[in-house]
């Protein structure tokens, strides 16, 4: 997927500069810094009218101070609805991590953010060179969630990650989730779910070590990584405070549990984790002096991560959880959806927030240039496309496969009944039928199946290919 990218860096004696990274198309001069005078700190205060649309409106008129900037984003302005350019900005200097780049506002399309055509990211990345190489998949995806914030019941935050899987695999998305909790009646509530009928369920206990934590999950290897718990930054050092039953009983004041960027960057699970979801508050913010440790995460170890820029309310923290899951779910079971036969596939973080963030305004009464919550989640992805490479046919059940052979037994009987001579058009019109069907299951153009590995089961087939048999 094409995007536009807008670099922010440092200049000198305290400025910032402004260039154009990435585009689809060359446009010249692209590179070449211009002078970015809009700090965190000029910006107009929030409890202004309309202060979140100013915020938007005056990020656009300063980058388009650059004539390559400009005319990028009109371009990706121009997309038509039902296509996506989605438009991020790579932050160097540690201090513009503070602006809400994800409010960028125009007057003919408002806040691109709202929009499906223009979700806003940032880009993350390090002086080391780390590849990103196409990420090998085969089902199930493993979520494992760690849901305990010191007194906010994880309840909502639960249910909507629930419901989100289950969607999912009713979709023919294989899920497995864990989930380590640290309120009782939460835990025998999951419990009872699993009991009655969702075998994909596995909960435990929030532990009290941090090295038993990381065994759980790095024996259940998850490719997302939710926590839903408190953030905080002490000296530049950001971390993450996890509770557990016993500070849930005891009434404590934080969690026992203190999480810094180099722990959780040191798990041996991260190595296979695709994104982190760090849905707690200011775990995307940051200072003059320190990144924040989304960015961190995605810079050494992920190839994305979701955090928030403020303090955020665990009712809204419930309503990210309610509008990325099932947004991310279904973007991952489209993908997966047809046999890729161990091709490569795409998936772009950022479209995948466009729920969270709609909800999130219509949650604060649909009146977005005056409540900048909707803007709140930031999501940080590596420079490079996010790739998947599937094994054979991920995501799809063995009902929809046995649907396509029949429907591909009745077109191929059609077929075979034409006469020889039919004119090539009326088969092709005919196989057209077939349009949404696997190659590897329709019949030729006079019904034959004359190849074996067209018969074959979806696990078959792929493992065929894969010795070179297909």
């Amino acid at each position: 997927m094409p995007r536009t990218i807008v670099a922010i860096d440092f200049g000198q004696d305290d400025t910032w500069m402004v260039r154009l990274e990435k585009a689809p198309v060359n446009i010249p001069d692209a590179r070449r810094p211009f002078p970015f005078n809009c700090v965190p700190s000029a910006m107009p205060p929030w409890d202004d009218p309309e202060a979140v649309k100013q915020h938007g409106r005056r990020l656009l008129a300063e980058l388009e101070n650059h004539p390559a900037v400009k005319q990028a984003i009109a371009q990706a302005l121009m997309v038509p609805h039902g296509e996506t350019r989605p438009v991020y900005f790579q932050l160097y200097e540690r201090a513009a991590e503070q602006l809400c780049w994800e409010t960028l506002y125009t007057d003919t399309a408002a806040f691109l953010g709202l929009d499906a055509r223009w979700p806003i990211g940032r880009i993350a990345d390090s002086v080391i060179d780390r590849q990103l190489t196409p990420q090998d998949f085969s089902p199930p995806l493993r979520i494992a969630a760690i849901l305990s914030a010191l007194g906010r019941p994880a309840v909502q935050q639960w249910q909507s990650l629930r419901d989100a899987a289950g969607a999912a695999r009713a979709n023919g998305l294989e899920v497995e989730v864990l989930v380590l909790v640290a309120e009782d009646e939460l835990l025998a509530s999951i419990q009872g779910d699993i009991a009655d009928g969702m075998p994909w369920l596995r909960v435990a206990a929030v532990p009290d070590r941090i090295q038993v934590l990381e065994g759980l999950l790095a024996d259940f290897e998850p490719q997302i990584l939710h926590f839903f718990c408190h953030g905080s930054a002490s000296h530049g050092v950001p971390r993450l405070e996890i509770a557990t039953i016993l500070d849930w009983m005891e009434d404590k004041t934080t969690g026992s549990l203190k999480l810094s960027v180099d722990d959780l960057q040191g798990m041996s699970a991260l190595a296979k984790v695709w994104l982190v979801v760090l849905n707690c508050c200011e775990s995307g913010r940051a200072d003059e002096n320190s990144h924040s440790m989304a960015h961190m995460l995605v810079s050494n170890v992920v190839p994305a991560a979701i955090g928030t820029l403020e303090p955020f309310d665990a009712s809204d923290a419930h309503e990210l959880s309610l509008g990325f899951y099932p947004f991310l779910l279904q973007a991952l079971a489209d993908i997966l959806a047809a046999p890729q036969n161990g091709g490569v596939v795409e998936l772009e973080w950022a479209t995948a927030l466009r729920g969270a963030r709609r909800g999130l305004s219509e949650k604060h009464q649909n009146d977005p240039s005056n409540h900048r919550e909707w803007a709140l989640p930031v999501l940080y992805a590596r420079k490079e496309s996010f790739l998947l490479r599937v094994a054979g046919n991920a995501g799809v059940p063995a009902e929809a496969v046995q649907v396509w052979k029949q429907r591909a037994e009745v077109v191929a009987g059609q077929l075979k009944a034409l006469p020889p001579d039919t004119d090539p058009a009326v088969r092709a019109a005919v196989l057209g039928i077939l349009a949404d069907v696997p190659d590897w299951l329709k019949p030729d153009a006079f019904g034959e199946f004359d190849r074996p590995a067209q018969r074959q089961e979806p696990a078959a087939h792929a493992a065929g290919e894969a010795a070179g048999q297909v």
